[in-house]
């Protein structure tokens, strides 16, 4: 097991950086230990790539559920296709094993963790809580593009893991907004994308 800590500027850096590694190692497991809100961030980031299926998605406000620990994300290649799972980590009370090849755990979460990650390579990872860009980046990178704190994503998906439906929402001076689409069919990424553009999201 070796440890190393890896700065990112945001979290569109740390889903670009993993993904990659991934797509370059097709046997590779890797698992990611974060808060809700850098898992959130994650899985919105995750979503804008095509060939992504999400498996199981459990993922709560902890206003909702009073849930304020780590959840572990779990991203893999499946003949090509990204895959991706968010579940708890804690339960019953007790931390389950993240059981990757490697593991990559932000620098807010509880160190009762890494004795867990025996066996993985544990890469400390933290980002800024901001994506600056200056006009040059915005005609060259989606980092622009990033989602703000007051907006919010969730999509539907079937036991199979096709998303076929999502609900965005924000809020600014004005009040609150909130944008839902379902349908039969499997939806992509750059559809759900494509959608968002078009509602302001």
């Amino acid at each position: 097991m070796k440890n190393n800590d890896i700065h990112f500027d945001c979290i569109e850096e740390i889903v670009d950086y993993i993904l990659e590694k991934i797509e370059a190692w097709n046997d590779l497991y890797i698992t990611i230990i974060a808060k809700f809100d850098e898992a959130r961030e994650i899985l919105k980031e995750v979503m804008l790539y095509e060939n992504v299926n999400f498996e199981i998605l459990d993922l709560e406000s902890p206003e909702l559920n009073s849930y304020m620990d780590e959840y572990v994300l779990s991203l893999w290649v499946d003949d090509g296709v990204f895959e991706i799972g968010c579940e708890k980590l804690k339960r019953d009370g007790e931390y389950i094993n993240p059981c990757g090849d490697e593991t990559y755990l932000f620098s807010n979460c509880s160190s009762k963790i890494i004795p867990l990650c025996e066996g993985s390579d544990v890469y400390y990872i933290d980002a800024d809580d901001d994506c600056e860009c200056d006009e040059e980046c915005c005609e060259c990178c989606e980092c622009c593009e990033c989602f703000e704190d007051d907006k919010y994503i969730e999509c539907n998906t079937d036991e199979d893991g096709n998303i076929h439906g999502f609900t965005a929402s924000r809020a600014d001076d004005s009040g609150y907004y909130s944008f839902s689409y379902c349908t039969s069919e499997n939806l992509k990424s750059g559809d759900i994308r494509a959608m968002l553009k078009e509602y302001g999201f």
